[in-house]
């Protein structure tokens, strides 16, 4: 099943405020392991709806999930790219975090929310299909869209390639931004996380258990989206 996660406390409120928030290149302790291609995908579009924001997507980034995944040889490797910003930049699949941490700044260099265009989600996930294929790969989209006719249309695409095989071992981690269902997904392939109000240290531990397959989804957690 699809699955949405929320609590009662706002990412974009305490995401530059917490205590427990490492650095890009620091290790966290709570350390998540598995062999594992991981696409981050990071919505600079207008759904976002500041700069503000598309910066605390790239901070939660930086400060939170990426500490906490055993990226190196042979275990976690990260591409990623950022979406709506016009000329689109995309950095393949890496195990060198010091290199990943600054393609993720250069990244945020490329963003101006001034020129910023909500590209359809469908356009997003062919192009990224196309840049980095989706075989033993969990996608982490990260969207504000708005718009329930373009996240459906973008399902259609996820469903297209699954159904005609032209992935294996495929995931899609969301973090939702915006006010769409995700319903329409792969229920089998698809977890859903409510960026807005999930607090981010617990965000971020769903986000890479999820990359890595080992969430599991129990009823004290389904209980929080109520």
């Amino acid at each position: 099943m699809v699955r949405l996660v929320g609590l009662a406390v706002g990412l974009f409120a305490v995401i530059r405020i917490s205590n427990g928030a490492l650095q890009c290149n620091s290790t966290s302790d709570e350390n998540t392991s598995c062999s594992r291609n991981t696409i981050l995908a990071i919505d600079a579009t207008n759904y976002m709806l500041s700069y503000e924001n598309i910066r605390t997507e790239f901070d939660f980034i930086e400060t939170w999930v990426l500490p906490r995944l055993d990226i190196r040889t042979g275990y976690v490797a990260v591409g990623m790219t950022a979406y709506g910003t016009g000329s689109t930049t995309i950095y393949d699949f890496s195990y060198d975090k010091p290199q990943i941490c600054e393609n993720i700044e250069k990244l945020w260099g490329g963003v101006d929310f001034t020129t910023a265009s909500n590209v359809p989600l469908s356009r997003t996930i062919r192009n990224l299909f196309n840049n980095f294929g989706f075989d033993y790969t969990s996608l982490v989209l990260f969207t504000g869209d708005r718009d329930q006719s373009d996240v459906d249309a973008a399902a259609s695409q996820v469903h297209y390639y699954i159904d005609n095989k032209l992935t294996r071992d495929f995931s899609i981690v969301i973090v939702n931004f915006g006010n769409c269902s995700f319903s329409s997904w792969p229920a089998d392939h698809t977890d859903v996380y409510d960026g807005l109000t999930t607090e981010p240290d617990l965000l971020s531990k769903y986000v890479d258990d999820s990359i890595c397959g080992l969430f599991e989804f129990t009823n004290e957690v389904n209980s929080r989206e109520q």
